[in-house]
């Protein structure tokens, strides 16, 4: 008997260790197909970390793991580099350790390809890694809880501004590197704070309150 998967955000581990999993695929083949920049807010325990993992696989070319899906037959399954973000990752008590988790967990992607990064600097470095990752292949760029540095800093105005800028410009290496990337997908909990940073990502198309909500159960269908 297959297991519910409670709590379970990895799809290969879906997969493997024998969780029920209701096949989704067609939507996601749907955006991959039609589109390049997408933005989808969710709350929490909703399922955006397991569909940031679904497209990893995807884009990382694990084909097998899609046996019996809508997408195995009908996607090449080409390994591109991926740059997977989290913001779960960073620690973000005070600006200096803000920017030195952005700037770590930039260089931990790059370690992943064997792509060593030179620049010091968060936003310098995140062009750099995806420039030299390009010369593997166009870049896909998946980033989950986008905004989760500002919403821990929300009651201090004056920090969660200050954050909001330092995200602005790390984004906005998505939009002046569009010529190197294959697909980008952001996650996070508010739509609102994501236009605070629209002046730099302003290339997203938003499926939040779109017709294909309807896939990850939020909204009825619109009549």
């Amino acid at each position: 008997m297959k297991k519910l998967p409670i709590g379970v955000q990895d799809y290969k581990e879906l997969i493997t260790e024998n969780y029920i999993y209701v096949d989704k695929t067609k939507y996601l083949y749907d955006l991959m197909s039609s589109g390049k920049f997408y933005f989808l807010s969710r709350p929490r325990r909703f399922g955006k970390s397991l569909t940031v993992s679904t497209f990893y696989y995807i884009f990382k070319g694990e084909k097998e793991l899609f046996k019996d899906t809508y997408i195995y037959n009908k996607w090449e399954f080409k390994e591109y580099p991926i740059i997977r973000i989290s913001m779960l990752d960073v620690l973000s008590s005070t600006e200096e350790e803000f920017k030195y988790g952005l700037l770590e967990i930039i260089k931990l992607e790059g370690e992943r390809y064997g792509v060593s990064i030179e620049n010091t600097n968060y936003k310098y470095a995140f062009n750099e890694l995806i420039i030299k990752l390009s010369k593997k292949g166009k870049v896909v760029i998946l980033v989950d809880e986008y905004e989760k540095p500002i919403l821990d800093n929300i009651n201090n105005k004056e920090k969660a501004e200050r954050y909001r800028e330092i995200l602005r410009d790390f984004y906005v290496s998505i939009k002046s590197k569009d010529e190197y990337i294959k697909f980008v997908f952001l996650t996070g909990i508010t739509e609102y704070t994501l236009k605070s940073v629209y002046s730099g990502l302003n290339n997203l198309n938003s499926i939040s309150f779109d017709k294909i909500i309807q896939i990850f159960g939020l909204y009825p269908k619109r009549t």
